[in-house]
């Protein structure tokens, strides 16, 4: 049978390409051309240029494609597939692309999402307290969290300690450092340090030091990591009393950790430093301007070890052993800080 054509089928049909947008095909055989404005009510709203809009029901349109000159003036590709039957969802032919300003926030988040999943740390809080014929309480809190992104290392912590001994303050200090690692190849990496720490009863209002040096990963396995280093150590000190300024030092650093079950290991680090000058001729004792030892060089060195046991996988019971001596204080009995403590910590 000869098949009939309309006169809007026709005019359709006639009407130049260039002028068309998106083409439907249509179950009958016919193709319609125009901007496709939206959906409503299982029919397809569609501009021509000639007719104006159209109303075509969803189940009458057999492909949805764009037109070859559409797709070079607006630089889409044409929709090879656009197979399209009743029900099916139709897009617009002028899509709203996501701007700069949205591109960039998407990959900020994308980015913060993935540091977030990437970065290790715990929470400890310890606490003990004794009453009776004497009177003390202990209180320590640490923080810590750890981002690797090879070939960079970045560790930040943070210390609190705070005791008293027969309503007297024996420990008032607090500190926190920002490490960053950065591997040269499998053996030898940088290291920066950053640390600002202050200490109430060896009346040390601010101590600030940036450390650089070079360190070599002498054991490296899944079991056992040892690393040596050396850098050199700008500090600037301010205590109560005693003359301030930047003074230069050297460092020697190293730190170990050895997984001895799946549940449990140890960590030990130490530090050392050292200058051949002293910060300070004299200082103030009791209100009086006294000289300093001659012979107290400016060195100080910390040995810490912790043994970390997993209770669960996110709770962990924790024993650690500090020893901290400076050479610098003044007070004899005010120099070295030794500390045994028992936390609880949340791994995240």
């Amino acid at each position: 049978m000869p098949r009939l054509f309309t006169l809007p089928s026709l005019l359709l049909a006639l009407f130049p390409l260039s002028m068309q947008g998106t083409e439907l095909y249509l179950n009958n055989g016919d193709k319609i051309s125009g901007e496709v404005l939206r959906q409503e009510n299982g029919n397809v709203i569609l501009r021509h240029p000639l007719l104006g809009e159209l109303s075509i029901p969803e189940a009458d349109i057999k492909k949805v494609q764009e037109s070859p000159k559409d797709a070079l003036t607006t630089g889409k590709q044409p929709n090879k597939s656009g197979s399209t039957g009743p029900g099916s969802q139709v897009k617009k032919a002028s899509t709203d692309a996501p701007d700069e300003d949205e591109r960039e926030a998407s990959t900020w988040l994308t980015g913060w999402k993935r540091i977030r999943a990437d970065t290790k740390g715990a929470i400890e809080l310890g606490y003990n307290a004794q009453e009776g014929r004497k009177n003390a309480s202990n209180l320590s809190f640490r923080a810590n969290a750890e981002y690797t992104n090879e070939p960079n290392n970045y560790r930040f912590d943070w210390r609190y300690y705070y005791g008293e001994y027969n309503d007297s303050i024996v420990t008032d200090k607090k500190d926190w450092s920002f490490r960053w690692r950065r591997d040269l190849n499998k053996r030898f990496f940088t290291q920066t340090i950053t640390n600002y720490a202050t200490d109430r009863v060896k009346h040390i209002d601010l101590n600030l030091e940036q450390s650089a040096g070079i360190g070599y990963a002498a054991l490296n396995t899944n079991r056992q990591k040892f690393n040596i280093g050396a850098g050199v150590v700008a500090q600037h000190r301010i205590i109560s009393g005693q003359d301030t300024g930047v003074i230069a030092l050297g460092e020697f650093f190293e730190d170990y950790t050895r997984k001895i079950t799946g549940r449990v290991s140890i960590r030990q680090s130490a530090q050392v430093q050292y200058a051949p000058v002293n910060r300070a001729s004299y200082t103030t004792i009791n209100n009086q301007l006294v000289q300093s030892n001659a012979e107290a060089n400016n060195y100080r060195y910390n040995w810490n070890m912790a043994i970390v046991g997993k209770l669960t996988p996110t709770i962990s019971m924790n024993l650690r052993f500090e020893y901290e001596f400076d050479n610098t204080v003044f007070e004899s009995d005010l120099k070295a800080d030794r500390r045994i403590s028992s936390t609880i910590g949340y791994m995240f």
